[in-house]
């Protein structure tokens, strides 16, 4: 096989044939609590995740995919080399998150934490006054996904949203008022009556909500933080709240994490504490979902050689964003996808239903062949179809191409049949064929360049058709839709001839053009060898 994956995101059957089917790799699928280091150590690539004192030994990893939207302990000195490719799942997460900061926010508002607590003690009690979304002014931290997909929620409700982003380069949301920087934090949080903290954890955003700035809030805003608990001092978080300087908050992160039962913020006024549970894949089937597409996603840009869309900035800890460059590693192959140096759209089909990325190219190689033998006469056709195209190709060292190049032909008693010419020549094959059994060969060469090595093999496959009688009418019928004169033998199965085949022995995909199954295989062989 190819390169190694060690999946360890959870996945259902459907799933695993997603994988299975892209490029030519060696998947392992484990469960995340139960890998074996043997299997991290065997890999290539691995999606999902996995302890990073356990993932740093690995050190010949091309590609860490992350299941998580936030990646900055894989970020530290030492776990992750540098040449290694390092993505995240940003995107899966936003709707689930979205939605638990507005189930907090509207139970903060609606004050439903108060009445909950007074159901439990039996109490049929007025709380008063509540505050609401519409009209109010929010301030998102933090304009990835997550940030993104809060603010057109609350934008949605009647919010004016203004939003706190890393960089400038892409594009203000419709419905976000304004973007700005982090050095406008302190400016912007006198005027928000709802402040939403989505930031990865790292040391530029370690302690960034302190005492001063909550003091500097509004004493009716909420605060939420859906981040990483160190980006809030936590004791500062339970003097603003025990003090009355904020309204209220709701924090699925703490610092230290799990928070401790002995912590003081537990029993701070109008506040939710949730475990980092708001985006758990094991909780919303859809996030799950979303998490395993991206990873089948990011596979098949890869196995195309193509750039991976959810690069990671080792420097900020954020999704690289677009127009930002990253280093990429020298040492990532690059795969091209398949090239069919075949006009045939039978051929084409086949591949496109197998799921195997390709490209068609047409071969101007002529058939030239004069080996009597019918299964040879096919193979050196593919062959020189096949080099015709990857001679010409320019494969850099860190590149590797594919191409396949067939051949069919019809063969009775020996004889070989090609396409036709004339009508009176189609009228002559399919008049012997009528009524006996042949063979349909189809010759097939795969040519593998990597850099400056090349690589090839030949084979064919041989099918036996037999055909009903036919009168000389029901030729000349045929013959006249013009469909014969593009085939081997003058005929096709998947037509109207159909009708005139009595039995097919061996693979049907052969007498379309294309031993599927067998070439399928090949491919998997020569990109493993």
């Amino acid at each position: 096989m190819g390169e190694k994956i060690l999946v360890t995101i959870p996945c259902n059957a459907e799933q695993m044939q997603r994988f299975g089917r892209v490029g030519d790799y060696e998947i392992t699928f484990a469960d995340e609590t139960k890998i074996k280091e043997s299997q991290v150590m065997a890999a290539d690539i691995i999606m999902g995740y996995v302890e990073p004192g356990l993932i740093k030994k690995n050190k010949h990893l091309k590609w860490y995919h992350s299941s998580w939207a936030g990646v900055v302990p894989f970020l530290e000195e030492g776990i992750i080399g540098e040449d290694t490719i390092i993505t995240n799942s940003t995107g899966a997460y936003g709707l689930a998150i979205s939605e638990h900061i507005l189930a907090c926010v509207f139970t903060l508002k609606k004050k439903l934490n108060l009445y909950i607590e007074n159901q439990k003690a039996h109490e049929w009690k007025d709380e008063g006054e509540v505050s609401g979304i519409w009209n109010s002014s929010t301030l998102i931290v933090g304009l990835g996904d997550i940030g993104t997909q809060t603010a057109l929620r609350l934008h949605a409700l009647g919010s004016r949203v203004k939003a706190i982003r890393n960089h400038q380069v892409s594009e203000k949301p419709d419905y976000v008022e304004s973007v700005h920087t982090m050095e406008e934090l302190d400016s912007l949080l006198p005027g928000a009556d709802i402040v939403v903290v989505t930031l990865p954890g790292t040391e530029k955003t370690k302690g960034l909500f302190n005492a001063a700035r909550f003091k500097k809030m509004k004493k009716t805003a909420i605060f939420v933080n859906v981040g990483r608990g160190s980006i809030v001092e936590t004791d500062a978080l339970e003097e603003a709240l025990k003090e009355r300087q904020i309204a209220g908050a709701a924090i699925d992160v703490t610092d230290p994490e799990p928070l401790p039962k002995k912590a003081g913020i537990w029993d701070a006024p109008n506040i939710i504490i949730t475990p980092h549970i708001s985006g758990q894949y094991n909780h919303l089937p859809e996030t799950l979902t979303r998490v395993v597409d991206m990873a089948i996603d990011e596979l098949k840009l890869y196995s195309k050689g193509e750039e991976l869309k959810n690069i990671v900035d080792r420097e900020t800890g954020y999704r690289r964003f677009e127009g930002q460059e990253i280093k990429k590693p020298g040492k990532m192959r690059r795969f091209h996808p398949l090239i069919l140096a075949s006009a045939s759209p039978r051929r084409a089909e086949l591949l496109a239903k197998v799921d195997i990325p390709f490209e068609v190219r047409k071969s101007k190689a002529p058939e030239t062949s004069k080996n009597p033998d019918p299964a040879l006469f096919a193979e050196e056709n593919s062959y020189a179809k096949a080099m015709a195209i990857a001679e010409k190709l320019k494969c850099a060292e860190d590149e590797e191409y594919v191409v396949l190049g067939a051949d069919t032909v019809v063969s009775l008693d020996d004889r070989i049949f090609g396409k036709p010419r004339t009508e009176t020549e189609a009228f002559e094959m399919i008049k012997e064929l009528q009524g006996g059994t042949h063979r349909v060969i189809t010759g097939v060469t795969i040519v593998r360049r990597h850099g400056d090595e090349t690589k090839f093999k030949s084979f064919h496959e041989n099918t036996q058709v037999s055909i009903y009688p036919m009168t000389d009418e029901q030729i000349r019928e045929y013959i006249s839709t013009g469909e014969p004169m593009d085939k081997a033998g003058s005929y096709g199965i998947q037509g109207i001839f159909a009708k005139y085949i009595r039995n097919i022995k061996g693979d049907y995909s052969n007498v379309v053009g294309l031993p599927i199954g067998h070439v399928f295989r090949e491919i998997k062989k020569i990109r493993r060898n």
